[in-house]
């Protein structure tokens, strides 16, 4: 295919998937679903409503517990639609949606798929109940799944173009994922920005032009949390995401040397950790960001919620958090890895019975799920042939096995796939092997860098690459079916 053009992908067929939104999401709520806006007064990533209103850009600059633009877009939205932010929100996501089921059928239609199955395909994803579940959820999640099928896209068109500007809009597409969300660490950049230049090596002095505007934004946030707050990185978060999986370690406050702070469980108010945290340096005084043990929430969500992450104290707390954290995983690398082991569990598990930020809206639409999936008669079914089999935890006993079962093949048998057959006949020539190595590094990332880093919300970060796999099996569905169709012929 040597362009992209609305003709490849039919207009009808997007007009369809806009129709497909809109028929549905007014549909889901009639029967209760809403956006969740609540999650802007009390989620620790999310800087004090009243500063992102009125302290913007300082605020982005000196918080240091997240990257700027989740937060950046917040403040957008609560500066211009200060009353109807929710509303605005909630527009935002489910137009995020939009463009994510037209990308995955853009995508499709590039890998020859054909077009009724690709329009199939991006419908499914369009209704599927983690979909209305997590485009509710004011969190990262669902921006950072469009940003990868869009990133995805552009890998495309940079291929096919080979232009500064697609090259240009391809990196910029990384850069906002790794400001948007800090799973995606500054090495997923660079790492992304050295396999592009061998790929484009044939075009690689227009690629290396190119990459200087992403890369000065990504050094620019890297160098001022260096010389600011003293660590290389885009967040601070790290020490919290370790003690999920060092604490489930039996006996982890044995090992010598671990903090006095890490007694505590992670993000607590600075107080709980001694009053001596709640002092902050003389020139970071008048930044309420840094200064302010609490945000203005706190008033409305409670103190429990409206704790402030970006306190210039938790910048010695985390880092406490995580030097304990690995001495207790290198004291016990054994139970560490049983407990990855048991991440990637979670990893498999239906991300609509996520619990916090989804339970609500998953509640409304249970028969709906129960429908679409068969849920509920799986469940009984198992417990027909299982009788009082009790399930090894982390496994839900009112979630089915076959479910973690069917959603770990597809992942198995991508990854399998993808090492025995993709990489070793990969070739510079065929597009459709090009496709699927990009789709295979983002996959991998996000399988081994979450679940060894993250013991409690694997399956929100599945969530993020399961567009992915459902490209990988409609891919693999539609050479099949055609397969048989030319036997049956033959």
């Amino acid at each position: 295919m040597e362009k992209i053009t609305t003709s490849s992908f039919n207009r009808k067929s997007i007009l369809f998937l806009l129709l497909l939104v809109i028929f549905s999401r007014a549909l889901i709520y009639y029967f209760g679903v809403r956006f969740d806006s609540v999650w802007i007064l009390k989620h620790w990533q999310i800087i004090d409503p009243l500063l992102l209103k009125e302290r913007l850009i300082e605020s982005l600059y000196y918080f240091h517990f997240q990257p700027p633009l989740f937060n950046l877009m917040l403040g957008l939205v609560l500066k211009i639609f200060p009353v109807k932010y929710g509303e605005s929100l909630n527009i935002l996501f489910i137009t995020l949606t939009f463009f994510s089921s037209v990308l995955i059928y853009i995508n499709l239609s590039y890998l020859e798929v054909r077009k009724t199955i690709g329009l199939l395909a991006a419908s499914v994803f369009t209704v599927l109940p983690q979909s209305i579940v997590y485009e509710k959820f004011l969190i990262q999640t669902w921006i950072v799944s469009f940003l990868l099928l869009l990133i995805l896209y552009l890998f495309i068109r940079s291929d096919i173009e080979r232009s500064f500007r697609s090259f240009t809009l391809l990196l910029l597409s990384v850069i906002v994922l790794c400001l948007t969300r800090s799973a995606f660490h500054y090495i997923f950049y660079f790492s992304v920005l050295f396999l592009c230049s061998f790929y484009f090596r044939k075009n690689l002095s227009l690629f290396l032009k190119s990459s200087v505007i992403p890369t000065a934004l990504l050094m620019f946030v890297l160098l001022k949390n260096l010389i600011v707050f003293g660590f290389f990185g885009v967040a601070s978060g790290l020490g919290p995401s370790l003690f999920k999986h060092a604490s489930k370690i039996k006996n982890h406050l044995e090992v010598p040397g671990i903090s006095k702070n890490y007694k505590v469980p992670a993000l607590e108010p600075v107080s709980m950790y001694g009053d001596e945290y709640l002092s902050v340096p003389e020139r970071f005084k008048e930044i309420q960001v840094l200064s302010s043990e609490f945000k203005s929430s706190a008033n409305i969500v409670g103190k429990a919620d409206g704790i402030n992450v970006g306190h210039y104290s938790y910048l010695e707390i985390f880092e406490n958090y995580k030097s304990s954290s690995l001495s207790i995983i290198k004291t016990f690398p054994e139970k560490y890895a049983q407990n990855v082991a048991k991440a990637f569990i979670l990893f498999f598990q239906p991300a609509w019975d996520h619990g916090w930020g989804v339970r609500e809206n998953a509640e409304h639409i249970i028969s709906y799920i129960n429908l679409f999936s068969f849920h509920k008669l799986r469940l009984n079914i198992e417990r027909l042939f299982l009788k009082d089999f009790k399930k090894p935890w982390p496994i839900k006993e009112d979630l089915p096995l076959s479910s973690y079962l069917f959603i770990g093949i597809a992942y198995i048998a991508f990854v399998l796939w993808s090492l025995i057959y993709l990489l070793p006949k990969l070739s510079y020539h065929d597009s459709t092997q090009r496709f699927f190595f990009a789709s295979f590094g983002i996959v991998i990332y996000v399988m081994v860098v979450t679940n060894m880093l993250e013991f409690a919300e694997n399956d929100r970060y599945r969530v993020m690459v399961d567009p992915l796999i459902l490209i990988f099996c409609t891919y693999f569905f539609d050479r099949i079916t055609k397969r048989y169709k030319t036997l049956k012929k033959a």
